[in-house]
């Protein structure tokens, strides 16, 4: 088959790839290798084009998969057929347009478990404005690093940027929310099979708002990544409600400012935090680092939970049975700091870890915390009781 020759490598490259604007339309011939030569195989070719003469080392064509011909270089192309890509060609709001165009182009060619798709972003800024990008399963988000893609929104209280589908990671992006919004990114009931990774959410809301980074009531599983919340009344960097299911791994979070602040609140449902810190401070009345609702499970392993300022400082506030091991607890700078608060008729079982509270280690309202080689913020060792 013949090929248009072109003045600028760019549109070539758009043919042989399928690359189209902002986002490649899907096409059953992409996917194959693309045989592609620079230069021509005759010496005395000559191609003028308006005029211009295009000399042999500028020709681009197509090889039909044949071997290059002498003084020829071999371009070594490949078409992709289940990415999906988008460029920041135009301005924020018009490439978030863009985004969610494509994650509508994508959603129409059934993705699924045989037919998986990924939607790439260049480094670019990204604003959704007032709209929300919904993933589809069986579709990763990629981004091209935390700190040079970013997807931001504004506005429409009690919506989310993003919100997540089962059998999908996002990766390598950031994820703004402001004006309001109620998440950075929302797992709905029912969604399993989550995965963030290499994500910054960041999210900031107007006094009088209740403020999550991530608020999951599905599966989700967080690693090397980096939640953050403030201005709101009630602000909440990862909240677990209902029965979701959350594990935490090689992260932070960080909540601060408003009435009340949480770091991570679990309600009735199960986390694990595994080598994480969590950093609560700034609210004027209660700011808790780990809360574990009644109902819920929390193991904690290899963490720090820190937590200062306002009337009450608690490092872990909990209501259920859990489990601590290797981690540090430590409070300060509030009337009240306790590295474990304990309530109801539960159990707390924590094994060679630092409790360190201003007002105490450990205050039981009620259950029991036991103590297997734990000290206090003074290196002290704490008996069983602690």
């Amino acid at each position: 088959m013949s090929r248009r020759f072109s003045l600028r490598y760019p549109m070539i490259l758009t043919v042989l790839f399928g690359l189209i604007l902002n986002f490649i339309p899907i096409s059953p011939a992409f996917g194959d290798n693309i045989g592609a030569c620079q230069g021509s195989s005759t010496t005395n070719t000559r191609l003028s084009l308006g005029g211009r003469v295009i000399t042999p080392s500028t020709i681009l064509r197509a090889s039909g998969n044949q071997p290059c011909g002498p003084g020829e270089n071999n371009l070594n192309l490949i078409s992709l057929s289940h990415t999906i890509i988008v460029s920041p060609n135009g301005t924020p709001a018009q490439n978030g347009t863009a985004l969610l165009n494509a994650m509508v182009s994508i959603s129409g060619n059934a993705p699924s478990a045989g037919n998986p798709y990924l939607l790439k972003l260049e480094p670019g800024q990204y604003d959704l404005g007032n709209q929300t990008l919904v993933l589809v399963p069986f579709v990763d988000l990629e981004g091209s690093g935390e700190e040079t893609t970013v997807i931001s929104s504004s506005g429409n209280a009690n919506q989310a940027t993003l919100v997540a589908a089962s059998n999908s990671e996002t990766r390598f992006i950031k994820i703004n929310g402001s004006g309001g919004r109620q998440a950075g990114v929302y797992v709905p009931t029912g969604v399993s099979e989550v995965y963030l990774t290499h994500v910054t959410i960041s999210t900031t809301a107007p006094f009088g708002n209740v403020e999550y980074a991530l608020l999951n009531r599905g599966a989700v599983r967080v690693d090397s990544s980096t939640f953050s919340v403030s201005g709101g009344s009630l602000n909440v960097a990862l909240f677990n409600d209902n029965t979701g299911s959350a594990t935490l791994l090689n992260s932070a979070l960080n909540a601060w400012g408003g009435n009340q602040t949480y770091a991570f609140a679990n309600n009735s449902g199960s986390i694990t935090v595994h080598n994480d810190t969590l950093n609560a401070w700034g609210a004027v009345t209660d700011n808790i680092a780990l809360h574990n609702n009644v109902g819920g499970t929390a193991t904690v392993q290899n963490s720090t939970l820190s937590a200062s300022g306002g009337k009450n400082s608690i490092a872990f506030q909990n209501y259920s049975d859990a489990k601590v091991e290797n981690s540090s607890l430590n409070t300060s700078g509030a009337t009240s700091n306790y590295a474990i608060y304990n309530y109801n008729s539960n159990k707390v079982y924590v094994g060679s870890s630092e409790l360190a509270g201003d007002t105490a280690s450990v205050h039981i309202y009620s259950g029991s915390v036991t103590c297997v080689a734990s000290y206090n913020g003074s290196f002290v060792m704490l008996g069983s009781s602690c």
